[in-house]
Order: C-alpha cells, then structure tokens, then sequence
C-alpha cells in the first residue's frame, strides 16, 4: 500500500536576540510582528537562530500546536542563545535529538571550535513523520568569524546526514554563501540546495535596512534528493511599517519523493 504524501514548510530566521541593544529595533518593538509573521507563514519546521529563552517562550505561546527540541549553547539547558526546531506535534514525533556543540568536544556544553570566540550549536532531530515516514531535521547557526569553526560545522551536519542515511532538511544562518565550503561539504555530501528563490536579490542579512539585499544569502535550507522542493522564497516584508528582524527569513514548501 503507497505511503501518504509528504508535504511539509519549512522556515529558518534568524531572531536576532532580545537583549541586543538596537534602539527603534528592539526586541519589544518587533516581537509581535515577528510572531505574527512566523504564525502567517505557519511553518511545520522552524529553525530559529539566537533565540534566548524568554524568546522562545514567546514562540511557544504563539505556536501551541509546535513543540521545540534545542537548548542554550551556553550551558546545554536555558543560557545562551538556542538554534532550536519548533515542528508540529499533529505531524511529526520525536524519536530521538538533541544538540550539539561545534567543536571537537560536541557534547560538551559551551566548547569552542579552532580559533572561534563564540559557542557555536546545531539542533538535530530523527522524527516520525504522521505518514509512518522517518525523517531527519537539523537546524544550525555557524560562526560568523572562525572559517575553520564554519566548515568543521558544515561537515559536522554532513556526516550526521550520512551517518542516519533518511530524507533530511537541513537549515540555519550558515554565515557564508552557498559556494562556500560549510554550505559546498553538505552539497558534495549529497545535499542539494534548490530551495532558492527563484531570479533577484537573495542576500538575507540586512541589518534593519530592508534596502540591503544584494549581498550573498547567507540563511539556508537544504535538503537530501529525497525532497522537492516546490517553492522556495525570502520574506522581505515588514509588519506595522517595522523589519521583524535584522535577517530576512527563507521558505521553502517540500515534498518528499515517493519510494
């Protein structure tokens, strides 16, 4: 008997988090565009990146039907920013995750990579789909100084892709394009990277200036060729005449091919 389609959204955005000091940008003065952008989008998968706890919270308040799976980089529990998974518990159960640090100690909390001064995670997932499908999520946001930290992160992710050998989506704020070895170590892994939006500006880091958008796109979303993708695009929209964030969001709708 043919398993049931496949068809999920997925989402990275990069928060931007709540203590920075950003005037007119605050946290306080965009959260609730942010959450209402986020609800509007209703992703099944959403990756965020820099999320602190008390944002978060906010999330979960906003999405009740998403659980989340990630911790704080900082000390493996609450501290620190989260690169965490928030997926819809109608659709998809967790079988077994967590996090890992990007470093040679990847279990260690806080551990730093090679010459980088900031601690760096990704959030993994192995995950029931409601079809009876297993699938594999992973959510990253890699070092925005260290190349050594970004690749060891790229690869990292790639050999987990290998390593558990099921349809995968893997996503985050990469801090590179995609020519550049952390994103080109998933490709050459066995990733492909058409979930990108078709012709135009792609850069989608803008620091509240929704007029940058010709720089590299540096927030991602790919995924084994178990999927297709049928739509990818980055929101640039603002919510009450104010950026949501100081990233532009990436969506892509995916199907997952028949076996």
């Amino acid at each position: 008997m043919p398993s049931s389609p496949v068809e999920m959204t997925a989402m990275t955005f990069n928060m931007r988090f709540s203590t920075a000091p950003d005037g007119v940008n605050a946290w306080p003065n965009r959260r609730d565009g942010l959450l209402e952008l986020v609800r509007e989008h209703d992703p099944d998968v959403l990756g965020v990146q820099e999320a602190l706890f008390d944002q978060i919270d906010d999330l979960r308040a906003w999405l009740p039907q998403h659980d989340v799976l990630g911790v704080g980089r900082d000390d493996g529990v609450r501290k620190g920013e989260h690169s965490a998974i928030l997926y819809r518990r109608a659709l998809l159960g967790l079988r077994e995750g967590g996090t890992r640090w990007i470093s040679p100690k990847p279990k260690v909390p806080g551990s730093l990579a090679f010459d980088a001064r900031i601690t760096r995670v990704f959030t993994w997932g192995e995950f029931f789909h409601a079809s009876g499908r297993l699938l594999l999520l992973a959510n990253a946001h890699l070092d925005h100084e260290s190349a050594q930290a970004r690749r060891l992160g790229g690869e990292m992710m790639r050999d987990l892709v290998k390593e558990r050998s099921l349809p995968a989506i893997v996503m985050g704020d990469f801090n590179c394009a995609a020519d550049e070895p952390p994103v080109v170590a998933l490709t050459e892994g066995g990733l492909m990277h058409e979930a990108l939006p078709p012709g135009g500006p792609v850069g989608t880091f803008h620091g509240f200036d929704d007029t940058q958008t010709n720089g590299p796109m540096i927030d991602h979303i790919l995924h084994t060729r178990d999927w297709r993708a049928e739509w990818a695009k980055v929101d640039r929209r603002r919510v009450g005449g104010r950026m949501t964030s100081d990233h532009f969001p990436v969506v892509a709708r995916l199907s997952l091919r028949e076996v």
